[in-house]
């Protein structure tokens, strides 16, 4: 029993390590296709969690994030970016805060957020 879940560790690790070596546009097309399968198959079922549909819209943000001139980092929590070493953004709902603050706050969307807050550009 004890192999067979050393083994199932080592194929889940190797599955991680490949989706990490995996570009992040290349992730959002495999989620993509895996959230409109699991559409087709959970289709006659009223109420389903579709978590490839969630880490699209991560994934998403991350991207959107990744493309503006600031620093980003994976942060601690899953799901959660550390821009320029100051603030903690949250992929899936655009809420953040200040490194060692416990305010939370909304952003519009990742671009709002960084041009107003991390930026500091004004908006016209």
């Amino acid at each position: 029993m004890k192999a067979i879940n050393m083994i199932n560790a080592m194929v889940s690790t190797a599955a991680k390590s490949r989706m990490s070596h995996k570009t992040l546009e290349e992730q959002l097309e495999y989620n993509q296709e895996q959230s409109r399968a699991l559409e087709e198959r959970k289709a006659h079922k009223d109420l389903y969690s579709n978590p490839y549909s969630k880490e699209v819209g991560r994934l998403k943000a991350q991207i959107e994030l990744e493309k503006l001139p600031i620093t980003v980092e994976s942060y601690v929590i899953s799901g959660q970016v550390l821009i320029n070493k100051r603030f903690i953004y949250v992929l899936s709902t655009g809420s953040w805060r200040v490194k060692g603050k416990n305010k939370w706050y909304r952003s519009k969307n990742p671009t709002h957020f960084v041009n107003k807050y991390v930026l500091k550009k004004k908006e016209k």
